[in-house]
């Protein structure tokens, strides 16, 4: 495949970047169902029976929520057998960072096989990323909502590369005519991804109105911040230096710049000796049991 003549390339660029910019509808629709029971929890006292309600509405949200509670980490004595009981035992927290990546799965699901399989591979690191930060705030003795912000952070800090891998693909085809495994060279087709992400997750980030942290992940998740050593965003970017040296990511890596960072977060972030040895083994697998 022919990598693009730096005419088209401007021309893609600036079509891709216009479609952030001035379109509202920057990806498919937030399903009815979780904006209605997202609202529901947002508001300062809400009623946990009322999101039940809305929730059993989706057949496959509510076995999701279901399926959470009763899994290892979370079951009690007894199962939850009804969407009502399961939002209960999750609380408003954990439901919300559930809604959220049920939504976000979607996004990286392309009905395009041209994208398909590296969505699915940008879906893999991102949910690395999340399960790493949540266990780097355990160790590092941050508080549960930290640490669960932590890791909603992580599973959306590249929120915004299947939204320009579909943008990206629409106005190729709008300039061309052609679908992308014809013409668009692989490795130029990531590296433009990789480029202008931030400015396409920042934009969902405010149309799905994330918490800060996720903003906060887009803008940064590769770059650590001194003046902030403890902040979840420096958890979230060691994350993502783990996940990216054991080979979760789509694209090419720097090693060396990777492998300083990671020295760097290990002194900022003051977690304890062995800490980061003792998460990377068998990261694939945790990864794996989460996408089935």
């Amino acid at each position: 495949m022919a990598a693009l003549g730096p005419d088209l390339r401007a021309d893609l660029q600036a079509a891709v970047l216009r479609k952030i910019t001035h379109e509202r509808m920057i990806a498919a629709a937030f399903p009815t169902v979780l904006v209605k029971a997202l609202a529901t929890l947002r508001k300062p006292e809400f009623d946990m029976a009322e999101v039940a309600r809305t929730l059993e509405s989706d057949p496959v949200v509510a076995l999701r929520c279901i399926r959470l509670v009763n899994s290892v980490a979370l079951a009690a004595a007894q199962p939850a057998v009804s969407i009502l009981q399961a939002v209960g035992r999750l609380g408003a927290l954990r439901l919300r960072t559930l809604l959220l990546q049920i939504a976000a799965e979607r996004v990286f699901a392309s009905q395009d096989p041209a994208i398909n399989q590296a969505c699915r591979t940008l879906w893999q690191h991102s949910v690395a990323v999340g399960l790493l930060t949540r266990e780097l705030l355990a160790f590092g003795a941050i508080d549960d909502d930290a640490a669960e912000a932590g890791y909603l952070g992580g599973l959306l800090h590249d929120i915004g590369k299947p939204v320009v891998a579909g943008l990206l693909l629409d106005a190729e085809r709008r300039l061309r005519g052609k679908a992308t495994q014809h013409w668009l060279n692989v490795d130029e087709w990531i590296e433009w991804i990789n480029e202008v992400h931030r400015q396409a997750g920042l934009a969902l980030a405010i149309k799905w109105e994330m918490p800060e942290v996720v903003s906060e992940a887009i803008r940064s998740s590769d770059q650590l911040d001194e003046a902030a050593p403890r902040s979840v965003t420096n958890f979230i970017v060691l994350a993502n230096d783990l996940a990216k040296r054991e080979g979760l990511y789509l694209g090419p890596v720097d090693l060396d710049a990777i492998s300083a960072r990671i020295s760097a977060a290990k002194s900022l972030l003051a977690l304890p000796e062995g800490a980061i040895e003792q998460l990377t083994p068998g990261l694939r697998e945790r990864v794996a049991e989460r996408l089935t």
